[in-house]
């Protein structure tokens, strides 16, 4: 019965080692992702202005591109990519203009009006006001090519 004990006590001892090496290696995998997105959000061009660029950054720091794509692709949150002053669905039909009351309530109040086709999903954020401001200012500069001046 000893032995059995012991042999249970080593299986267990295995079985959180590999469990952290697992946790180790599945963190490796999404670090080094969200460092090639970070990479990609770096060499965006027509992003101008220490404002916008510090948006850049907290965009970054924060993991808003984790969610909301700078390229116009599908994510898991609407694309940041053209998204400042266009038209959009929300789920109860209403239509809504992305401006800059509307950004900001959403990153204060993820959950008050979402895009139709998104889950509320999005974590409430306490940001600095200045850090607001940046990225409300990136954002604005985020245009589509059709969008371009």
């Amino acid at each position: 019965m000893a032995t059995e004990e012991k042999n249970m006590k080593i299986l267990i001892a295995i079985a959180i080692v590999v469990g952290i090496v697992l946790v180790a290696i599945l963190w490796t995998v999404i670090y080094r992702n969200f460092q090639a997105e970070a990479g990609r959000s770096a060499a965006l061009p027509g992003i101008s202005g220490e404002l916008a660029l510090h948006g850049r950054e907290v965009a970054t720091s924060q993991g808003c591109i984790a969610c909301h794509t700078l390229d116009g692709s599908p994510g898991i949150g609407p694309s940041w990519l053209g998204i400042y002053g266009r038209s959009e669905t929300l789920v109860d039909g209403s239509q809504i203009v992305v401006d800059d009351a509307y950004f900001l309530e959403s990153i204060i109040e993820p959950g008050a009006k979402l895009v139709k086709g998104y889950d509320n999903v999005m974590i409430r954020y306490f940001i600095s006001e200045q850090d607001q401001a940046a990225l409300l200012a990136f954002v604005r500069q985020l245009r589509a090519p059709d969008q371009q001046r």
